[in-house]
């Protein structure tokens, strides 16, 4: 439905008027004014899709009505009517911007060609602004992705000359400047409860605000790495003073760091390249040393912005100090006393912050405990061995700071201690006592045999062989035993007892205890007076 607004000094004739375009077009909203002054007015509360306007009127005519409405009414079709008399002054109002001219008189006709043309043009306009809209849409989810691609190479050294082109264009400034790494701590679990649009809006804020922060400190682009979706790398060209102050007092990426909180959960560290005179001849050292100052905050522990200038001595690393206590640990290892190995790997992960890069101290320690499980020819299966090498590789590099470093090495210190004591009556007691820790959890045959470090089909056979029943028996015997525990001593509902006990349907919770223990949980309950 359209509005449509008749301007005419002369009630009869536009009475007439719109009393023909209502029968022409019922479904219209016809509105009327006497002269350009009463049209603007009633124009301010009610945009008009149409307006047909006289020229010649009192007050204000139909040309200083069309000077008024070009500044105010973008998109409304004016028509003007117009005598023979007034043709210059149809003229004019054309080059104001009208829509289209009419002579007088008016008949049915000619309106109703005039309304199916205006029609076709609004309806042409509104085509064109939703596909401009869509392409507008799909540049600014392409063109992003585009850019983070054309830098990806740039850092890495893969671009042409002819994409260095194009980043000249995108990113046209010279002189001093850093990269700035952030990394966003586990930014894949936080992303599990949000859907495609919702990340890429969350990945266009981040870029935002780093760029709001370093605002005052220059010029800045941001790109997430595609190598590692967590990190987005910061370029920022700078010749001011605040550039070499938002290096030297992190305050403002501080700040950076906190907006991230609140809003996603999200925590980070930002490392920081050395600054260059000619930043962009330089990305990639700056690049290169902004992701190694990140790689430190395995020793870090409140501090959130790392400086590359505090970290690039540590490849001088004190051999010496690092050989006496990796020996001790060595030593601790072959008299297979557990605990002091733990204790030392930490004391070494403590001792070596300030003088060794943490992936070398990862790959040392790393190195200690698979040689020393390599020296267990018969004492676990071979199956055992591979897999608990692979396991020692993976969360010794996975750990993110001291304390998981030693959680993953007093993870390998069980198993094997349970493997050399026993190959079976040591590794069942330990599975059977996760169970009675963890049977409020989704655990399985599966993640069972994973934590022990057996194949799953094997250790299905090897705990029935060894504990008389099977996994899954034994699984549901521990909590039927303890759904009844907590039947008999509280007075929860049936529901919550059954989550309490690792199970999230209540119907088939009802089946298995009632199998078990022969009534229901409620009539379990009655019996035993609760």
């Amino acid at each position: 439905m359209y509005k449509l607004l008749v301007v005419d000094d002369e009630p009869k004739h536009r009475r007439c008027l719109a009393q023909m375009i209502e029968d022409l077009r019922p479904e219209y909203k016809v509105y009327e004014a006497k002269n350009g002054k009463e049209a603007l007015e009633l124009i301010d509360s009610e945009r008009m899709d149409v307006v047909i306007t006289d020229i010649r009127m009192p007050i204000m005519d139909g040309i200083s009505f069309m000077e008024a409405i070009n500044l105010s009414m973008k998109g409304t079709k004016v028509i003007i009517l117009s005598g023979f008399a007034y043709f210059e002054y149809a003229q004019k109002a054309l080059s104001l911007g009208a829509f289209d001219y009419v002579l007088k008189p008016v008949n049915q006709k000619k309106i109703l060609e005039i309304l199916i043309k205006v029609e076709d043009a609004i309806e042409k306009e509104i085509k064109e602004q939703q596909h401009k809209i869509q392409i507008e849409k799909q540049l600014n989810t392409a063109f992003p992705a585009y850019i983070d691609q054309l830098f990806n190479g740039l850092v890495n050294g893969y671009l042409n000359a002819d994409g260095i082109k194009e980043i000249e264009t995108i990113f046209p400034y010279r002189g001093k400047g850093f990269v700035i790494a952030t990394e966003l701590v586990r930014l894949n679990d936080i992303l599990k409860d949000y859907n495609s649009d919702e990340i890429y809006e969350m990945k266009l804020n981040v870029k935002q605000w780093i760029k709001e922060t370093l605002n005052t400190a220059g010029h800045t682009i941001s790109f997430f790495l595609e190598s590692n979706r967590n990190i987005m790398i910061t370029i920022l060209n700078t010749n001011t003073i605040c550039g070499t102050v938002t290096r030297e007092d992190p305050y403002m990426l501080n700040s950076f760091v906190n907006n991230l909180k609140a809003s996603y959960r999200l925590d980070a560290f930002i490392g920081i390249g050395s600054i260059y005179e000619d930043i962009f001849n330089s990305i990639r050292q700056s690049f290169d040393e902004a992701l190694l100052a990140l790689n430190y905050k395995f020793y870090e522990d409140k501090k959130r912005v790392l400086l590359f200038e505090h970290y690039k001595d540590y490849s001088k690393w004190d051999h010496a100090k690092v050989n006496e206590l990796t020996g001790k640990v060595r030593e601790a290892l072959l008299i297979s006393d557990f605990q002091k190995a733990s204790e030392l790997i930490y004391i070494l992960c403590e001792s070596a912050n300030g003088i060794m890069p943490p992936q070398q101290l990862k790959e040392l320690i790393g190195d200690l405990v698979i040689d020393f499980i390599k020296q267990f020819q018969n004492q676990i299966y071979a199956e055992q061995k591979v897999k608990l090498i692979s396991d020692t590789r993976r969360s010794f590099a996975q750990a993110e700071n001291p304390g998981e470093l030693k959680q993953a090495a007093d993870h390998i210190f069980t198993c094997l201690k349970g493997l050399k004591a026993s190959k079976n009556d040591k590794i069942i007691k330990a599975c059977e006592k996760y169970v009675h820790e963890n049977y409020m959890k989704d655990i399985s045959l599966e993640t069972i045999a994973e934590r022990f470090f057996f194949n799953p089909s094997y250790f299905s056979s090897y705990f029935k062989n060894n504990a008389g029943m099977n996994f899954s028996d034994y699984l549901q015997k521990i909590r039927m035993e303890k759904a009844g525990e907590l039947l008999r001593k509280h007075n929860l509902r049936v529901y919550e007892v059954a989550e309490k006990v690792g199970y999230q349907n209540v119907k088939y919770f009802n089946k298995v205890f009632k199998k078990e223990y022969g009534v229901s949980p409620d009539e379990y309950r009655r019996s035993n007076n609760i």
